[in-house]
């Protein structure tokens, strides 16, 4: 098992802090990674935990800087709704051609189409007894 360094620790507990899409995650937590990596280099060493959550904050404090977390969850709930929306619109549109479709099989110019159903004692015989040559499935 590898053990995480204190910056791959804290990247993690950001990225999970961050409500977004991957790409703005992806972004934010690219930036993040340049951002401690150029502090470790400015300090000659790896940064600690507590290094790392004094200069930038808690991982929590990290996400809600780089983004406001109102805005997101407003813009995640209107994706929603349009796609409840669309969702329902779609399957409106299709019951009412499925309903369509099941009418016009079902009555061919104004007369039901009979399909035959047999009672189990009234099968034909060349259902029961198939031709020798036929295929049977």
């Amino acid at each position: 098992m590898m053990v995480k360094t204190s910056v791959e620790w804290y990247l993690d507990a950001v990225n999970k802090a961050l409500i977004c899409s991957r790409k703005v995650k992806k972004r934010e937590i690219s930036q993040l990674s340049d951002d401690i990596c150029g502090l470790e280099e400015e300090y000659g060493h790896e940064l600690s935990r507590e290094e790392i959550e004094a200069q930038f904050g808690s991982p929590e404090e990290a996400a809600k800087g780089f983004l406001k977390v109102t805005e997101i969850r407003e813009k995640i709930s209107a994706k929603r709704i349009i796609a409840i929306c669309l969702i329902v619109v779609c399957a409106v549109i299709i019951g009412y051609v499925g309903y369509e479709f099941i009418q016009e099989r079902k009555f061919a110019d104004g007369y039901a189409v009979e399909t035959p159903v047999y009672n189990i004692e009234e099968v034909p015989s060349e259902v029961t007894n198939p031709p020798e040559d036929a295929k049977v499935y």
